[in-house]
């Protein structure tokens, strides 16, 4: 069963600072007891516009509607390379890196229907109350 108490969270939170640039605000948080929240508040590089254009781009490949998405969402990070490249993408690998380090481990087995895991993972860009700010200067 799934389970991170706040000593797994100061090791997260340890490897994440030493990981992490100083100019990318964010803050960990520990849902449920199960899950770990990380949620980025403002950094040098404009994370929602990545997000659109490669949003767009993949709606119009399809020839759906595209949707703007605005302030904040949630981020899957199994797929950080659909949306992000450059630095951007690499600051995220780095980031998703250390919110796996406290004793991680995964027994899965979804053939036998069998969940196994240390905790959860989840990774947000602002929040519905407080949208995401991109620091970046105008050059």
């Amino acid at each position: 069963m799934a389970f991170i108490n706040q000593a797994g969270k100061a090791k997260i939170a340890a490897a994440l600072k030493a990981a992490m640039p100083k100019d990318v605000k964010y803050t960990l948080a520990i849902r449920d007891n199960m899950t770990v929240v990380m949620t980025i508040k403002s950094a040098p590089f404009d994370l929602m516009a990545m997000i659109n254009a490669k949003n767009k781009a993949q709606a119009e490949f399809r020839g759906d509607a595209f949707y703007e998405v605005k302030g904040n969402c949630q981020l899957n990070q199994y797929y950080l390379d659909k949306s992000f490249d450059g630095k951007a993408l690499e600051i995220l690998e780095a980031a998703k890196k250390a919110l796996y380090s406290a004793d991680y481990y995964d027994d899965s087995d979804i053939q036998s229907d069998y969940f196994s895991c240390a905790y959860y993972v989840q990774m947000n860009v602002g929040t519905y109350d407080k949208p995401f700010v991109c620091t970046a200067t105008a050059a």
